[in-house]
């Protein structure tokens, strides 16, 4: 299930970024202020994936998802 939660947010954080990102689908509704935010805690969100969120709990990952969403 973990498994599942780890694909959904990284999933997300990547569809987010290239919504968001030059030439994204978001990129013209979005302020330049917080697309630069937006982007950074992606950023540390799939830094965190890839390193302590490997092995992460349901919890962890519900609530990276649901501060994005």
């Amino acid at each position: 299930m973990s498994k599942n939660l780890r694909n959904t947010v990284e999933a997300y954080a990547y569809d987010m970024r290239g919504n968001i990102d030059s030439y994204g689908s978001l990129e013209k509704y979005i302020d330049p202020v917080v697309k630069v935010s937006f982007l950074q805690e992606i950023e540390e969100v799939v830094g965190w994936l890839y390193a302590d969120g490997e092995f992460a709990s349901k919890e962890e990952y519900t609530k990276r998802l649901d501060r994005f969403k």
